[in-house]
């Protein structure tokens, strides 16, 4: 019979966004094009000349990564993002398994949030309930109004 380890909490080792990550059949991961600042550009159509843009909302697609080690037992995961505002959109919780110090874990997250204001945008790593880490996404968002009048084809 084997003794268990006891539990022992582990460490947050890596923590980023990226475009994408490719999984080789071995479990190596490709992280492909880490990002930390989005320029992000808006063209909205108008009937009428408008004073200023009107409130929008742009979806934005990433990946979130997290790498664990150092730690015996089984832990949650879960990801927050928090707005410019204030604001705090909570992602789901994941569960993983570190039968022994040697060992890490790598999870992957793909994200869609909607973007309304340009600023920081705080991306939040918690292992079982305990905030263990950030990542702050840096967010420019440029409406262009186009008059849809000048712009029709003839």
């Amino acid at each position: 019979m084997t003794q268990q380890e006891p539990e022992v909490k582990p460490s947050l080792q890596a923590l980023l966004v990226c475009e994408r990550v490719d999984t080789a059949p071995d479990g190596t991961h490709t992280i492909h094009r880490v990002v930390d600042r989005v320029n992000v550009s808006v063209q909205i159509e108008a009937d009428e000349p408008l004073a200023e843009s009107p409130p929008v909302k742009v979806p934005l697609e990433f990946t979130f990564v997290t790498r664990w080690g150092a730690g015996v037992g089984h832990f949650k995961q879960h990801t927050t993002m928090t707005n410019p505002s204030g604001e705090t959109v909570e992602f789901g919780e994941k569960e993983f398994w570190l039968p022994n110090k040697a060992e890490s874990h790598t999870m992957l997250g793909r994200l869609t949030v909607g973007v309304s204001e340009s600023g920081n945008y705080t991306l939040g790593a918690f292992l079982d309930n305990q905030k263990v880490g950030e990542y702050v996404l840096v967010v420019e968002l440029r409406s262009h109004i186009r008059d849809r009048e000048r712009h029709l084809p003839e």
